[in-house]
């Protein structure tokens, strides 16, 4: 299980004057979608954090159709 989250806090003294809200990203990889043990407890420390007046998001990567590379340099032909 591996779980990554993203925080950003301004670190511009002129900036932290303002209170700026802290901004959490969750990032999920489960292959087990919605009924992943990961999700929930990503989605259970963005709650907290959202609660505490942060930014959140999630970004879950199990329903993107993410390919393999196989070596083909089709990408670096076509620069796509």
């Amino acid at each position: 299980m591996e779980i990554i989250l993203l925080v950003e806090q301004s670190t511009n003294r002129r900036e932290s004057h303002c209170m700026k809200p802290m901004k959490v990203v969750g990032i999920n990889a489960s292959p087990r979608g919605k009924k992943s043990s990961t999700l929930r407890l990503t989605n259970a420390v963005l709650a907290g954090a959202k609660e505490e007046g942060a930014e959140t998001e999630l970004i879950d990567l199990y329903p993107l159709k993410i390919g393999y590379c196989t070596g083909c340099a089709a990408c670096y032909v076509t620069a796509e």
